[in-house]
Order: structure tokens, then C-alpha cells, then sequence
């Protein structure tokens, strides 16, 4: 889970503006929280819920309209928090799928802020 993991990492890290949340070395193998500039987290999940699943808050709150509350106490700040999605990976996860997920979610970050930007 940890290659796989830091695979993905690597290739959500390259898209600028990207950031990651907590420590890189001291986290769950199978857990990846990462904010993105200038997306939203809940556009950015429902853009992404035909492919990828991920979520915006902690496992505990996660029909929470409301950033993680594990994000602010760590004293990210709210904007941060608000942009950020929820990604875990398990035992049945294949390279195959880190492709997909690295795939579909850099694109979706890329047409996100497109479109916010014609705003």
C-alpha cells in the first residue's frame, strides 16, 4: 500500500498548487489528504465520483458539508482545509488504479480551475 501510495503522492504533488496535508512520513500506508489551490474539495469529489472515490472530510464526518475538523485543528487554514479531498488506499487497489486516480484527478483539478477562472 505504501509504494502505491507514494506513487499517487508523487504524481498529485507535481500539479502546482498542490499541497500535502499532515506529515509525508509519519501517516497511515494507505492514506493520502491533499488540498489542491483554487478547487474547491466537494467540486473537485463530485467531479471525480464516476471514477475515483474520495472524500473531503475525516472518515467521522464525512457527509460533513463542514472542512475537516482534524484539518483546522492542525491549523491549516480554512481555504486550505475547504480544498482539500480524502484518498485511501487498500489491499484490492492495483497500479492500474493509481494510474486512473492520478489521471482523473489531475485533469479534474485542471478543468476546476479553468472553469473558475472564466468566472
Amino acid at each position: 500500500m505504501r509504494t502505491l501510495r507514494d506513487a499517487l503522492l508523487a504524481e498529485l504533488l507535481a500539479v502546482p498548487g498542490s499541497r500535502l496535508n499532515g506529515s509525508a512520513t509519519f501517516r497511515l500506508p494507505g492514506n493520502i489528504n491533499i488540498s489542491f489551490d483554487e478547487v474547491d474539495g466537494e467540486a473537485l469529489a463530485y467531479h471525480l465520483q464516476q471514477v475515483v472515490s474520495v472524500s473531503t472530510g475525516s472518515t467521522c464526518s464525512a457527509k460533513s458539508l463542514e472542512p475537516s475538523p482534524v484539518l483546522l485543528a492542525m491549523s491549516l487554514p480554512r481555504h486550505v482545509a475547504e480544498s482539500a479531498i480524502r484518498i485511501g488506499i487498500g489491499a484490492l487497489t492495483t497500479e492500474t488504479d493509481i494510474e486512473v486516480a492520478a489521471q482523473a484527478i489531475t485533469a479534474s483539478v485542471a478543468e476546476l480551475r479553468s472553469v473558475r477562472r472564466r468566472a
